[in-house]
C-alpha cells in the first residue's frame, strides 16, 4: 500500500488504514497475481478474488458504515472490510445484501494463495 493510498484512505475515514489491511493490499506480488484463490487450513471453502480495488475509486468508501471495499470476487460480489471491528471481519455484498463471511483480513494473510488460470 503506497503513500497515496494511505493518504486517500486517511482523508476519507479520518484514520490511517489498519496495518493488516496495509499488509494485504501492500503486497504487490499478491495484488499483481490476481485473480487468486485463497485456501484455508481451518475452513472448508475457498475465496476467489478477481481483482483488488483501487483507492482512487470513490465507490470503495462506505463512510456511513465504515466499510472499505478492498476486492471483488470471481462471482462479481464486493468484499468489504468492517473497519469498526479491530478484527477486520470481511463482509460480502451480494446485490446490496451484506453478509459476514466468517473471515477476517488476518485469515487472508495466513491463507495459502494460488493464481487462478
Amino acid at each position: 500500500m503506497n503513500d497515496l493510498y494511505q493518504e486517500r484512505f486517511g482523508a476519507k475515514f479520518g484514520f490511517p488504514p489498519p496495518s493488516k489491511l496495509m499488509d494485504l493490499l501492500g503486497n504487490t506480488k499478491l495484488v499483481g497475481l490476481a485473480p487468486v484463490r485463497f485456501r484455508f487450513d481451518d475452513k472448508p471453502f475457498v475465496v476467489e478474488v478477481q481483482y483488488f480495488s483501487a483507492p482512487s475509486e470513490e465507490s470503495n468508501y462506505d463512510l456511513d458504515s465504515t466499510y472499505y471495499r478492498f476486492a471483488v470476487t470471481s462471482d462479481g460480489f464486493d468484499l468489504l472490510v468492517d473497519l469498526k471491528d479491530k478484527d477486520l471481519p470481511i463482509i460480502q455484498d451480494e446485490f446490496g445484501s451484506r453478509d459476514d463471511t466468517g473471515l477476517t483480513i488476518g485469515d487472508l494473510l495466513k491463507a495459502s494463495v494460488e493464481q487462478i488460470a
